[in-house]
């Protein structure tokens, strides 16, 4: 009988633990899946000096310099303005956490005349090993990170028609 409600106890204690899981495991889900864009006509130059604005006192508390250069005047994008500044911020808040002292944007269009927008910076290289795994939803090489920045990012910039790449 004290066997059966160990037993009993165990499997009620495994069946609890395995509901949490799974609520945390939605929780998360519904956390990293994107919304569709709302996209309207955005002038990039704005786009970024609003994206230089936000970020303008955490570089300073940082000690970090962030800049943009449009190397062509009058582009357009049609995006969701937020999700986009959002992934600008992402992009910042790595480049800062990597030891980042000058991050540098720059806009222009490509051969094909799609717009191109880099964002560099001279913070600590990703190491080869893992420069493809940084996008990988949860994978982290932050002590206190979550691994879904740069994922979300990606995620965003493939409802948008775009790309998010990296160089090391």
């Amino acid at each position: 009988k004290e066997d059966e409600l160990d037993v009993k106890a165990g499997l009620e204690t495994i069946s609890a633990s395995s509901q949490d899981l799974i609520r945390f495991v939605e929780s998360y889900r519904n956390f990293t899946e994107v919304a569709p864009p709302i996209r309207k006509a955005v002038m990039v130059d704005e786009l970024l000096d609003r994206v230089l604005r936000l970020n303008k006192a955490k570089m300073a508390e940082q000690g970090a310099v962030l800049t943009y250069q449009d190397k062509m005047a009058d582009l357009l994008i049609y995006a969701d303005e937020g999700q986009i500044v959002q992934v600008f911020n992402n992009l910042i808040k790595n480049a800062v956490q990597a030891g980042a002292t000058s991050i540098r944007i720059t806009a222009d269009l490509n051969a094909e005349d799609q717009t191109v927008i880099r964002v560099s910076n001279n913070g600590k290289a990703i190491p080869l090993r893992q420069i493809d795994e940084i996008f990988v939803p949860f994978y982290t090489t932050k002590s206190n990170g979550t691994g879904i920045g740069l994922s979300l990012s990606k995620q965003i910039m493939v409802k948008h028609n775009g790309s998010l790449d990296r160089k090391s």
